[in-house]
């Protein structure tokens, strides 16, 4: 007898849930750095502004 899937079964969620959770964990894995290389700029534009006013 076949059965005709119209839904997604367990597996199928199960997988796609593993999928979507290491793509949001490598995204987040970027953020400090983002974060870090962002006041790294600051301090460098403070820093060029300083040193132009003296």
């Amino acid at each position: 007898m076949k059965r005709k899937s119209k839904g997604f079964t367990i597996l199928e969620i199960l997988i796609s849930i593993v999928i979507l959770t290491v793509g949001i964990l490598g995204i987040l894995a970027i953020f400090p750095k983002a974060i870090e290389s962002a006041s790294k700029s600051i301090e460098d534009t403070y820093s060029g502004i300083i040193a132009q006013s003296v």
